[in-house]
């Protein structure tokens, strides 16, 4: 009883903690949203991300000709400047007190430049803190890798392998638009691949036609003597890292990383997929295995599923984008011509820019229901709620549930006019949904011209079932309806989308509910 007792105590003390904690995150992002600097964060991380870190040296053997540095802040920018730096440096806003995040010194000194308060002792020691919890990280990644190649036996064979993708994106019948069955109808694949490998462990391996599809974890199968100096070289690393852990803390960052470096380079190229396939989720970093890969003549590619990557255009011009900057893939796959140019501002390297068309993500097998030919599919973004916003650090008030609400609701209004069923599919679910759009919903139910289509079911089933497609800005959808011929438009309630936003794809934007009457009218005439 009296073990409950003190349980529950400090139960309610951590609770309050965090909202004291939240309240504080939220007054600081109430405080640059009335002073205009919502762009604040992003700038910052800009800043940080095209600072150089002093990396010191590495062990011998792993000496690279790729830029170590660079692969470093990018492993730094996906890791230590996404949630947490955007709630660490808003408490510190809120609370108007001294910012507390780890950081190298090199980073907290650029902060300190640009006005930032900085606890330097309290960022040192969480940095150390964050530095001795990788090398653990990467220790225990490096032993499990050890036990799963002692257990598991290779697949022969000429092998894709697809990293992060999940059960929706591999094929059941082959009528699924999603990235595996996307990537044996492309012109450009390899064409003797008959081993399809993927990163979801819930998933059996099974055979879809003549095709293996197993869970690996990406990497080449390596036994024998190979696997015994992978050992050896993975204990020195251990070693030299824990060593130099807090003079040369990169290795010990990047342990787990050069573990998979080290297997990939003593392996043989028969042992490696032919193609590898990273999406454009968490693209700042580029694995530093694939650099071995890459010189083994594998080939590396970085695939654009989403066309809407970049903050909008306002009306003084483009604003700071995120640190695009970082990016250097050898190869990317994009939609269109419009993508290629945004991309090449971007890389620095002498990358290959592949214009392919439309690429099939994620699917499932649903049947979409009758549709009468006057329907016209809609797309939106559902708003979440304010802390999911505030804590990504969103630097545009564009997307919140005001927005989103007057977008369905003038659409339904105009498409009623015009007796036009309106079809409507929020992009996914979500728990951090905002319940004023919920609630919105419900009411838009009670209107006879409103249908709504399951979020999990295929866009692109949707848009050949219509006649026209109106998407919220800027998404996928409007580019998909237009390569299938349907009129399409992104539609904008507010006025805050500029028309000539390369964002757009070259699709027209429609501002104001008279212009979107106006389409309407002319689907009819």
């Amino acid at each position: 009883m009296l073990r409950g007792k003190y349980f529950s105590i400090f139960t309610i003390i951590f609770q309050k903690k965090e909202r004291f904690k939240y309240r504080a995150i939220y007054r600081g992002y109430k405080k640059l949203k009335y002073e205009n600097k919502l762009h604040l964060i992003t700038q910052l991380r800009d800043f940080l991300s095209e600072t150089r870190v002093n990396i010191g040296r590495v062990p011998a053997f792993l000496k690279a000709d790729f830029d170590e540095e660079l692969s470093i802040r990018q492993y730094l920018t996906n890791r230590i400047l996404g949630k947490s730096f955007n709630k660490s440096i808003l408490y510190s806003i809120g609370t108007n007190k001294s910012l507390k995040h780890p950081l190298p010194k090199e980073w907290c000194q650029v902060l300190i430049e640009q006005e930032i308060q900085v606890n330097i002792l309290y960022c040192s020691v969480l940095w150390h803190w964050y530095v001795f919890l990788f090398w653990g990280h990467g220790v225990i990644q490096g032993l499990k890798s050890i036990f799963y190649l002692l257990q598991d036996k290779p697949k022969f064979g000429k092998s894709v392998y697809f990293y992060k993708i999940n059960k929706s994106h591999l094929p059941i019948n082959g009528k699924e638009h999603n990235i595996v069955n996307w990537y044996f109808q492309w012109k450009n694949r390899e064409k003797e691949v008959n081993i399809v490998m993927h990163s979801d462990k819930s998933v059996a391996n099974y055979k879809f036609k003549n095709i293996e599809i197993i869970y690996t974890d990406g990497l080449p199968y390596i036994g024998g003597g190979k696997l015994f100096k992978y050992f050896f070289l993975q204990s020195y690393l251990y070693i030299y890292s824990l060593i130099f852990m807090f003079s040369k803390p990169y290795s010990a960052i990047m342990l787990g990383e050069l573990i998979k470096l080290t297997r990939v380079r003593i392996s043989e190229k028969n042992q490696l997929s032919a193609d590898y396939m990273f999406h454009n989720s968490g693209s700042y970093y580029r694995p530093i295995w694939t650099y071995e890969a890459f010189k083994k003549k594998v080939r590396i590619f970085l695939y654009y599923y989403s066309t809407n990557g970049r903050n909008f255009k306002t009306k003084r011009g483009y604003p700071l984008q995120n640190p695009w900057h970082l990016i250097n893939w050898p190869h990317y796959l994009v939609w269109d011509s419009y993508q290629a140019s945004i991309l090449k501002q971007f890389n620095k390297c002498n990358s290959t820019v592949e214009i392919v068309g439309d690429i099939w993500f994620s699917s499932s097998d649903m049947k979409i229901p009758e549709l009468s030919q006057n329907s016209v599919a809609v797309f939106d973004v559902q708003p979440m709620r304010s802390t999911y916003y505030v804590t990504m650090g969103l630097n545009t008030t564009f997307y919140e549930a005001s927005t989103a609400i007057q977008f369905l609701n003038d659409v339904q209004d105009v498409l009623g006019i015009f007796h036009n069923k309106m079809i409507h599919k929020m992009k996914r679910t979500s728990i951090y949904t905002h319940k004023k759009y919920l609630h919105n919903l419900n009411e838009l139910k009670k209107q006879s011209n409103y249908i709504e289509i399951c979020p999990d079911l295929d866009a692109l089933k949707v848009i050949k079932k219509t006649r026209a497609c109106i998407s919220f800005p800027f998404t996928s959808t409007a580019i998909i309806a237009k390569y299938e011929g349907k009129p399409s438009v992104y539609y904008d309630p507010t006025g805050m989308i500029q028309k000539d936003d390369i964002a757009a794809h070259g699709i027209p934007v429609l501002i104001g509910k008279q212009e979107l009457f106006e389409w309407v009218e002319d689907l009819h005439e």
